[in-house]
């Protein structure tokens, strides 16, 4: 019991400081990911060139008389010219795509560091996801539960060609099983969506205080 409450604790701690993180610092993430990104095609476009030059010069060394080791390094020439010019096309589109969406960006950066302001303020709106949580498993284990009840309505039939037991159901209880399903899938989106309601009205109430 103390390993689960020490969980628990560790998780709001990590989620706290989460939260602090992302209001304070949300501006320099999104850059660093973005930077990192574009490094990362730079540096497979520079690298996919470099080879490309390397495989040509190869190439022209290369007897042509030895077919095999000639048609070999042909092919590598041909992979990394699709390569190079691949990522070379990815990152200019790349970097044409965040230029033109900066005012997007910049105003995704003040919509997350609203909602880690809302909730290091609202402190009580963490527990909305864990009442949901207990909600759901508790619905979840009592829906088993019925269902179990519904299929031990059917008859019980043992085929010489199964090595364990068959449940023989009739039409209503097939409709029976059909219900739960659907009620299984209901109460789980009904839960679902009051979450995001309750999550949401309070984050207008509080943006509009």
């Amino acid at each position: 019991m103390n390993y689960i409450l020490a969980s628990i604790a560790l998780a709001f701690f990590i989620s706290y400081i989460y939260s602090w993180f992302m209001e304070k610092c949300t501006g320099v993430l999104v850059t660093a990911v973005i930077a990192g990104f574009f490094a990362i095609l730079v540096f497979l476009t520079i690298s996919c060139k470099q080879n490309w030059n390397e495989y040509k010069v190869t190439l022209e060394n290369t007897d042509p008389s030895d077919k095999d080791q000639y048609e070999k390094i042909e092919k590598m020439v041909k992979l990394f010219t699709i390569l190079y010019y691949s990522f070379l096309v990815i990152s200019i589109l790349f970097a044409c795509t965040i230029c033109c969406l900066i005012p997007r960006i910049l105003l995704a950066i003040k919509i997350i560091q609203a909602c880690a302001e809302f909730v290091l303020e609202v402190k009580a709106i963490v527990l909305v996801p864990i009442v949901v949580t207990v909600l759901t498993f508790g619905y979840i284990t009592f829906w088993g539960y019925w269902t179990g009840l519904t299929l031990g309505q059917g008859t019980l039939i043992h085929l010489q060609s199964l090595p364990y037991m068959s449940i023989e159901i009739n039409k209503t209880i097939r409709n029976e099983l059909l219900l739960n399903l659907f009620a299984l899938l209901w109460v789980l989106s009904f839960l679902l969506a009051s979450s995001h309601f309750i999550v949401t009205a309070s984050a207008c109430i509080w943006y509009n205080r």
